[in-house]
């Protein structure tokens, strides 16, 4: 199976199960959850982990941007 890329905070919380099962995963509460999709466009960076080994899960992956953090790639640039 191939890896899905996906791109944005909203398509990573629709993938994991919406606001509600992030916020469960993560120990926020879903209005919380909701802040990052529709406001801050961005996800904690305290949250990189857990979200990032539940999109594994998923066979998706994203990028560290979403989380505010630099890629080897994109600090080269």
């Amino acid at each position: 199976a191939r890896t899905r890329h996906l791109s944005t905070v909203s398509e990573i919380l629709d993938e994991l199960g919406g606001n509600e099962a992030v916020a469960s995963l993560t120990g926020h509460e879903p209005n919380a959850v909701a802040a990052w999709r529709y406001a801050l466009k961005r996800l904690p960076p305290k949250t990189y982990v857990i979200l990032k080994r539940a999109l594994k899960r998923h066979g998706c992956e994203a990028p560290d941007r979403i989380w505010g953090m630099l890629s080897e790639k994109e600090r080269a640039s």
